[in-house]
């Protein structure tokens, strides 16, 4: 397995916002999250490149316990991509140099290097043209996919997406669900929290369902959305348009 996840908790003082969490991830696996706000869904992404740190269990990636006291975090987040709804760029840095700056300071490539990677990425998520202008020169939709290519520049075998679309006006999220969509030629794992509904039927081959802290179904899309197995999750699809 490429990620493994045993009886993973976590605490934020009285609340206990993951319980029990045990899943395996194979490589190359697309999986959606959906759940209620407040569900653990963000929170359990941020386990996996240890934004937050679980309270208890164990979490395995590619054979190695991220949570060993001696394992290197720097290490994890060369080959664990992470992708917010806030985009995250740097406002004063141009694109081109926003791709970047980590393959340069993180995996050390030289200038010329990592730029003719960023020229290539960009060409991939159809940003070729912008790659001297500033974040505040782009639109939403164009940021979102500059932030893909950013995180595609360090190269990972494990892609987080959390929201990446809940900014976005619905013009926009189309653009960026076609260039999720293409990720799927690069073999690479992906686990993504969203609310697009386009994303669970139509790009994910698996289905994670949670409420209030737990994984209460693990399914196909096609599955869940015609045949929940749970109370909870039939009441949350008469809830959304999907």
């Amino acid at each position: 397995m490429m990620i493994k996840l045993q009886d993973v908790h976590l605490h934020f003082g009285a609340h206990h916002a993951l319980r029990g969490i045990n899943l395996d991830v194979k490589q190359g696996e697309v999986i959606s999250i959906l759940g209620p706000s407040g569900s653990g869904k963000s929170t359990l992404l941020r386990c996996l490149n240890l934004l937050e740190r679980p309270t208890k269990g164990k979490i395995y990636i590619d054979g190695d316990n991220i949570l060993g006291s001696h394992f290197d975090v720097t290490r994890l987040r060369r080959h664990v991509g992470m992708i917010f709804q806030g985009f995250n760029l740097f406002p004063h840095l141009t694109v081109l140099n926003n791709i970047t700056l980590a393959p340069q300071n993180v995996r050390g490539l030289q200038v010329e290097d990592a730029e003719e990677r960023a020229h290539a990425l960009l060409k991939k998520v159809g940003l070729y043209n912008q790659a001297h202008k500033h974040p505040n020169q782009l639109s939403g939709g164009q940021k979102q996919r500059v932030a893909i290519a950013r995180a595609l520049a360090m190269e990972p075998n494990i892609l987080l997406l959390d929201e990446p679309t809940s900014a976005l006006d619905p013009e926009m999220v189309k653009e960026v669900m076609c260039v999720i969509q293409t990720l799927q030629e690069d073999n690479i794992t992906m686990l993504a929290v969203s609310h697009e509904m386009s994303f669970a039927k139509n790009i994910a081959q698996r289905l994670l369902f949670m409420d209030e802290g737990q994984i209460i179904e693990d399914t196909t899309p096609n599955a869940f959305f015609n045949n929940p197995q749970t109370t909870r999750a039939k009441a949350f699809l008469d809830q959304i348009n999907y």
